[in-house]
Order: C-alpha cells, then structure tokens, then sequence
C-alpha cells in the first residue's frame, strides 16, 4: 500500500488505517498528518463509511475500524 502511487488522501488514509490496525500507532499518526497537511478539508472517516463499496459488511467495518484508530492517534498526539 505505501508503494502504490499516487499518495492521495484517501490512499494515504487506508495506509494509516492499516499501520493502526496492527498496532503501530507513531507510523499511524505520522501518515494522518500528512493526509491532514495536503487535504485540511478532507475526512477520511466519513469517505471511509459512505465513499466505498464492498461485498461484505466486515470488510467495510474493519477498514472504518483502522481509519478511526489512526484518526484517534493522530488527535490524541496533540
């Protein structure tokens, strides 16, 4: 995933999700602030429950579990 060009928001957002979701909450909020530096406007969380589609429920709900665990990291390391 961090290889796959280009680092949109979005993208970078399923990264940091994904780095949350094993545990590995600095590489998280790291990812975040820059998802959160080049889109101050954009909210991961809500294009993560409303912008995707999938053919199962829980790989919807574990992909919106990762991108609030890092979103919370990255607001908690104020």
């Amino acid at each position: 995933m961090s290889k796959v060009p280009p680092r949109t928001p979005w993208r970078l957002a399923r990264l940091a999700g994904c780095h949350a979701q094993l545990g590995e909450l600095k590489e998280a909020q790291r990812i975040m602030a820059e998802v959160k530096r080049i889109a101050p406007d954009y909210s991961p969380l809500e294009f993560a429950q409303t912008g995707i589609a999938f053919e199962h429920a829980s790989d919807a709900e574990h992909l919106i579990a990762g991108v609030a665990k890092a979103l919370a990291a990255y607001e908690d390391q104020g």
